[in-house]
């Protein structure tokens, strides 16, 4: 089958396409217990997931750092009487891909939330955010292990770019020291040292 956008999908994975809302919250049911399971304390369950058309995706890509190719992830801030600071997250997955590779974007995306609520987004580089929320789509297709799984892994392996590819075979090999608690401990421990130093040079300048 081809899509309006020139996209060609397999019969087989036509089979297991996302299309309906109650498809969407089975997969993102399954991907936040997959990442439970490794360590990640708390994501958001009012997080609104849906599809997009290439052309919708497109005017996003390249937007902050919480874009690639299948997904983006936006993140508000409002304030609210009485409880302060919210944020609201919203996630935008193209359409038309089959469940497994559905929910290894969901899981990407979920970890860039992940990263919001924890205010870790803007102190570490793109390269190790891309990288690190790579590492949950790692684990969607790691813990799947068809031959389909097999496929997407490799070409994550795989992948040339330097910021999605080089940053997922970084934060790979962390993670294959230091294990999920070591490694979503120093994501949260590494930036507030880095960011004190930070407060302080400028305060130095000013």
């Amino acid at each position: 089958m081809q899509y309006g956008d020139g996209r060609i999908v397999c019969g087989i994975c036509q089979m297991t396409e996302i299309t309906t809302p109650d498809q969407i919250e089975h997969a993102r049911q399954r991907v936040l217990q997959q990442l439970q399971a490794v360590g990640f304390d708390y994501i958001p369950q009012y997080i609104a997931v849906s599809l997009a058309d290439q052309r919708t995706l497109q005017k996003r890509l390249g937007v902050g750092r919480n874009a690639n190719s299948h997904g983006f992830t936006k993140t508000l801030i409002r304030e609210v009487l009485g409880q302060g600071k919210l944020q609201e997250h919203s996630i935008f997955i193209l359409y038309g891909l089959p469940r497994l590779q559905f929910m290894g974007v969901l899981a990407h995306e979920l970890l860039h939330v992940w990263l919001n609520e924890k205010q870790l987004n803007d102190v570490w580089g793109e390269r190790e955010i891309e990288g690190f929320c790579n590492l949950a789509t790692a684990l969607v297709y790691q813990n799947d292990g068809t031959p389909l799984a097999g496929v997407l892994h490799q070409r994550l392996a795989q992948d040339p770019n330097p910021i999605y590819g080089e940053g997922y075979r970084k934060m790979a090999a962390k993670l294959q020291k230091s294990g999920w608690p070591g490694l979503i401990h120093e994501m949260q421990t590494k930036p507030q040292s880095a960011l004190g130093k930070l407060i302080r040079f400028t305060d130095r300048f000013v």
